[in-house]
């Protein structure tokens, strides 16, 4: 999941940004759409809330890092100008305005809008046994906004 996300991520950056050397990324905690859970049957219980968000973005942060194509904007920081700006409600203009606050050349913000459980069992043939299969799948929302011109 990180990964195809990583990848979207980087790839729309990269082609945006052939000028650059090394563009400077700002990544804004994801948000989670109440309800934003279904589970398949067999399934006891999830438990999905910000903490969940908080590791999906931390998780993009780090791989973003780690790809040492960005320089990455420091949670501590972006939430300080947040907070002492009054960024409530994230407009494309908002995002623009606090980017160039941050020195951002980009502005990642996102929201995890379906998280998707489910177990399966079957009947292993000719044995007393069952194999039992979980699946997951999670629909995750993300905006790109180049800060340097929108």
């Amino acid at each position: 999941m990180i990964r195809k996300l990583l990848y979207t991520v980087v790839g729309t950056i990269a082609v945006c940004s052939a000028s650059y050397a090394k563009p400077t990324i700002a990544v804004m905690d994801f948000t989670v759409v109440s309800k934003a859970v279904r589970l398949g049957p067999d399934f006891t219980e999830i438990r999905w809330g910000e903490t969940n968000s908080d590791i999906l973005t931390s998780d993009l942060i780090t791989a973003l890092v780690n790809t040492r194509k960005f320089d990455v904007v420091e949670r501590d920081r972006m939430q300080e100008i947040m907070q002492e700006k009054d960024f409530i409600s994230m407009t494309q203009n908002e995002a623009i305005k606090l980017g160039n606050l941050l020195g951002a050349d980009y502005f990642v913000m996102g929201q995890i809008e379906l998280v998707e459980a489910g177990v399966s069992k079957k009947r292993i043939p000719y044995t007393e046994s069952y194999k039992v299969d979980t699946s997951g799948r999670m629909v995750v929302n993300v905006r790109i906004v180049d800060t340097r011109g929108g």
